[in-house]
């Protein structure tokens, strides 16, 4: 039943697919943007045309427009405090207990056009970056820049997607902000390209 609501709720408000019924009312899920059954979002921001995959779960997380996130992957977990001498917040008093939600308070942060692979993990408070992979089962524990690749645990840089100055290219140009029909477009007439500059530049210019 709570599933069919929120199913309902969302589709009215923002036109977004939600089949689970573990969505927090707190949550603002974009057009478009498919959440599939069994996944958890508590206090998230999503943007237009995401794919949140079975079992996913995203805590006080900023997601921005056209991500795809893989089954079973957590985003911004809770903290819990190591420098204690026990991590069970049920043993905490007050002045502990504080402190546990002061260490929860960072956001993670998502931006355009990431790609978060099946089980990978990225914990609270990082940023990664527009463009980026995150590999299957990666440990993300810091932040990745701009079209980055990164895999293992702690995630580690395999490479970048496109060179530096084709990457600043992009990000210059703010191409997740125009028409989502002039950027199918545009990644359509980029796809017969050869070189990933030609592909850049391909879809740069058919961009409006």
């Amino acid at each position: 039943m709570r599933a069919l609501l929120n199913r309902m709720v969302f589709a009215a408000r923002t036109g977004a697919h939600v089949r689970s019924g573990h969505v927090g009312w707190r949550c603002r899920i974009g057009h478009g943007s498919h959440i599939k059954a069994g996944c958890v979002l508590n206090n998230v921001t999503m943007g237009r045309d995401c794919f949140v995959n079975r079992g996913a779960e995203l805590y006080a997380s900023d997601v921005g427009d056209y991500v795809s996130i893989g089954h079973l992957a957590q985003i911004g977990p809770n903290e819990h405090l190591t420098d204690e001498i026990t991590t069970c917040n049920a043993l905490y008093d007050d002045v502990l207990g504080k402190k546990l939600r002061a260490r929860n308070v960072p956001r993670t942060t998502i931006g355009h056009d990431v790609w978060i692979g099946s089980r990978a993990i990225v914990l609270r408070g990082v940023t990664v970056a527009t463009g980026a992979i995150i590999g299957a089962g990666a440990v993300v524990v810091r932040d990745v820049e701009p079209y980055g690749i990164v895999l293992g645990a702690p995630a580690q840089l395999l490479r970048q997607r496109f060179a530096p100055e084709l990457v600043d290219r992009l990000m210059a140009s703010r191409w997740w902000e125009a028409d989502p029909s002039d950027v199918r477009r545009a990644v359509a007439r980029s796809a017969t390209a050869a070189s990933p500059a030609e592909k850049v530049e391909a879809f740069l210019v058919a961009l409006p």
